[in-house]
């Protein structure tokens, strides 16, 4: 009998052991989730929007031109923007549905488009690139930050207008419209349209 418990004993100490190993394991593989229950509900909502975005789009088959079409993906684009302002880069957002520095086929989009701005005709503008300033001009003109009917219309007009708008949006202040003056642009035109010449 003795025999008995001691060998029960040693098994309870065992399977003890064992469920506090398998506890830490899983605790490092959910690190993600753990963080999640600190994030504000509505970076988390923003968050599994955008991972349903992705899941629903991208395991769909879709060409990237068709990608383009879609409503969800263009929603996306304006949550990831939203929590890159949140969290200071894309690799700080909790559970991207991709590796910023491990594009996967199919993920270069969502790192690559880095603002969508719509028209008064309906086109659709993904902005990959940061030298477009024809579309630059029309956006900050939009958003009362550069006056197209100058009649000069100098560089140095519009390097001003990008300090201008990166000063009150508290941006980094160095007058070149990269990355992050885009996603800004991309917040503030997401319910305005620039006109389609």
């Amino acid at each position: 009998m003795k025999h008995s418990r001691s060998k029960n004993a040693v098994l309870l100490m065992i399977i003890f052991i064992c469920s506090i190993c398998l506890n830490n394991v899983w605790a490092r593989e959910t690190g993600s989730m753990d963080q999640l229950e600190k994030e504000n509900p509505d970076d988390v909502d923003k968050m599994n929007k955008v991972l349903y975005y992705y899941n629903t789009l991208f395991f769909e088959n879709y060409t990237e031109e068709e990608l383009k079409q879609q409503e969800k993906f263009q929603k996306s684009i304006h949550l990831l923007n939203e929590l890159y302002f949140e969290y200071g880069s894309l690799e700080n957002i909790p559970i991207l549905p991709f590796d910023p520095e491990n594009i996967r086929e199919g993920d270069s989009l969502f790192t690559e488009v880095v603002a969508v701005i719509n028209t008064e005709n309906n086109e659709t503008y993904f902005v990959t690139e940061n030298d477009d300033m024809k579309l630059l001009k029309k956006c900050l003109e939009k958003l009362q930050y550069y006056n197209g009917n100058s009649v000069t219309k100098s560089n140095e007009e519009l390097t001003e207008a990008i300090k201008n708008f990166q000063k009150e949006e508290g941006l980094t202040i160095d007058g070149i419209a990269g990355n992050e003056v885009w996603r800004k642009i991309d917040i503030l035109m997401l319910n305005k349209v620039i006109e389609d010449d």
